[in-house]
C-alpha cells in the first residue's frame, strides 16, 4: 500500500479565519472604547466651562458693583449684567442630550448681586450621558461645588 504524505507547511482557511477574526475584534475595541471617553470627556469639559462662567459672573459683579444673571434661551446660555438692552458677557451653547433639571434651584434664576453673592442659594443638576452634575451654591458669599452624582 502507498501511503499519502502530508505537507505539513500551511494553515488550513478555518485556521486563518479564526485569527483575522481574532485581530478584526481586538483592533475593534479600543476604537469603541475611545468614542466613549471622547464623549465623556466633551461633557466633563462643559460642565467645567459652565463652573468657570458661574466663578466669572461673581467676580464680575463684585468688581464692578452690578448684579449678573444666567440667562437660558434654548440651546444657549448667556451671562448678563443686570440691567435692559445689555449685552451678554459670555454666550456658551449648551451640548445635545444635556439638560439641565431643577431642583431647588433653576440655572435661569442664579443671579449674583453686586457683593457676589448669590440672591436664591439651592441646587440643580446637569445631566448627560456621560453622568450627572450636581451644582450646590451655598447660603452667602457666593460659594457653590460640583460634584458627580
Amino acid at each position: 500500500m502507498k501511503q499519502i504524505v502530508k505537507a505539513e507547511s500551511g494553515h488550513t482557511l478555518s485556521e486563518m479565519v479564526v485569527v483575522l477574526m481574532v485581530i478584526t475584534v481586538t483592533l475593534g475595541i479600543p476604537i469603541l472604547s475611545y468614542h466613549s471617553i471622547h464623549t465623556k470627556q466633551v461633557y466633563r469639559h462643559f460642565i467645567e466651562l459652565v463652573s468657570e462662567d458661574l466663578r466669572f459672573a461673581q467676580q464680575y459683579a463684585y468688581a464692578n458693583s452690578k448684579g449678573v444673571l444666567i440667562q437660558v434661551a434654548g440651546d444657549h446660555y448667556y451671562v448678563k449684567p443686570e440691567g435692559i438692552g445689555e449685552d451678554p458677557l459670555i454666550t456658551r451653547k449648551i451640548p445635545a442630550n444635556l439638560s439641565i433639571e431643577r431642583s431647588t434651584v433653576h440655572l435661569s434664576e442664579i443671579f449674583f448681586n453686586t457683593r457676589g453673592n448669590i440672591r436664591k442659594p439651592g441646587t440643580f443638576y446637569m445631566i448627560t450621558p456621560a453622568g450627572r452634575y450636581r451644582f450646590v451654591f451655598l447660603v452667602g458669599r457666593g460659594r457653590f461645588y460640583v460634584e458627580e452624582t
